[in-house]
């Protein structure tokens, strides 16, 4: 249930990206018709249509199902407004905790930003690194490219596993940092790759044109499927490792009932992110997928609230052994 669970959250977070600029460039539709008038009288409308600027069945088709709303009428964009990067619902302002991290050092003000950026806060502090699992719209996209990896291994093509260290993602979130503490200006928006896909998706449904954000999104997942298994969320995103240090101390985890289990080492082949619950080396790393829960025949692996913290200090030195076993397994 909870994988349907998490399928459905994570499609529905990808459609916002498209829903969201589609309002937007409804509304402007509207401005444009309420200014100049319906396209069979007014020269400008028609002008302005026929430009492109807002297609005319793209209007027709919004109003088959909203209706005709009237100049009067909120914009659909005041409702839902943006991406998890920054969004508007309902007129709160909801923010990623890396875009707020930025803001803060670029010197936005304190409880603004903190206020926007609580849902999430909240989220991370009992549920660890869940955004990268439920909600990042790429993680997504990268799981479809994680079955893809999948299937030409099946095929024989043949492709890589090059492994990093997984320190390297907190020094890419330093470097954003001290990057936009010196500039005055955050850099985030251009590295993380949520916040780009983000942005190519309004620009390509609003302009119809993409950027070099689009080829860094290609690039990436090219790179995911034929040299590293998850290469950007284990061992670069400064967002994965702002969450991971944000959850440091979360209570509900993936627990095993060590009497249960029969060391069959499923759930250990199955997490993307090269973590081994069947030797409860998760930690920080864990992003909630609950992929392990989901395979495990004997129902040795649960989720659930943790009342102390336990095993969080040599989580890091179990995922390090975790990963000499990888490499053992999938040498290069």
């Amino acid at each position: 249930m909870w994988h349907l669970v998490r399928k459905t959250t994570q499609t529905l977070v990808f459609l916002s990206l498209i829903v969201a600029p589609a309002l937007a460039l409804y509304d402007v539709g509207v401005h444009t018709r309420s200014l100049y008038g319906p396209p069979e009288y007014s020269l400008n409308s028609r002008r302005i249509r026929g430009g492109g600027a807002v297609p005319t069945f793209f209007i027709n088709e919004m109003e088959a199902l909203i209706g005709e709303r009237p100049r009067s009428a909120q914009p659909l964009s005041g409702y839902f407004a943006g991406s998890p990067w920054a969004m508007s619902i309902g007129g709160y302002f909801v923010i990623d905790p890396l875009n707020a991290l930025g803001a803060l050092v670029a010197g936005g003000g304190v409880g603004k930003i903190l206020l926007a950026a609580l849902p999430f806060l909240v989220l991370t502090a009992l549920l660890g690194r869940v955004f990268c699992g439920w909600l990042c719209p790429v993680h997504f996209l990268l799981e479809m490219g994680d079955s893809l990896r999948s299937l030409l291994t099946r095929f024989g093509v043949p492709v890589r596993n090059f492994r990093l260290k997984r320190t390297m993602k907190y020094a890419v979130l330093g470097f954003g940092v001290v990057s936009t503490l010196g500039l005055g200006a955050q850099i985030f928006p251009l590295i993380y790759p949520p916040a780009v896909l983000g942005r190519q998706l309004f620009e390509l449904i609003f302009f119809g044109s993409l950027g070099a954000g689009f080829l860094f999104l290609i690039a990436l997942a090219l790179a995911e499927i034929f040299l590293s298994r998850r290469l950007w969320c284990r061992y670069l995103c400064p967002g994965g490792g702002l969450y991971s240090l944000l959850g440091y101390f979360r209570r509900v985890s993936i627990q095993r009932n060590k009497s249960a289990c029969d060391d069959c080492g499923d759930c250990n082949q199955v997490c993307a992110f090269g973590l081994s619950p069947m030797t409860d080396a998760t930690g920080i790393e864990c992003t909630s997928c609950l992929e392990c829960v989901r395979v495990c025949a004997v129902d040795a692996l649960v989720f659930r609230f943790e009342p102390e913290l336990r095993r969080r200090a040599g989580s890091e030195a179990a995922e390090s052994s975790t990963e000499k076993r990888e490499a053992a397994r999938c040498p290069l």
